[in-house]
């Protein structure tokens, strides 16, 4: 399903850069762009606003639909603790997670 978000051409392709056009979760070639924090969480939309750069990841279409509306945590415990391909590119102290928060 293909949703028509108001996401600038810029702000897409500054997300895409952060994994050089990769899937964040698997790394095969990313088709889209992955909330961190879900639209439908607007509970915590004040803390991570939708569209903001930051909680927006390259995602393949089989990883997106995976994750669904789970937040990034929530979805790491789906997959037993996976480390998703684009963890490497984050400093060794950081946790995304608590990033999104």
């Amino acid at each position: 399903m293909r949703h028509n978000y108001s996401i600038s051409k810029s702000k897409r392709a500054k997300a895409m850069a952060k994994t050089s056009g990769l899937c964040w979760y698997c790394g095969a070639p990313a088709t889209g762009l992955d909330h961190v924090v879900p639209r439908t969480r607007k509970h915590i939309q004040r803390v991570a606003p939708k569209h903001g750069i930051d909680n927006l990841l390259p995602a393949c279409t089989p990883c997106n639909q995976r994750k669904g509306n789970r937040l990034m945590e929530e979805f790491r415990k789906s997959r037993a603790g996976t480390r998703f391909w684009g963890d490497r590119l984050l400093p060794a102290t950081t946790c995304f997670s608590a990033r999104a928060r």
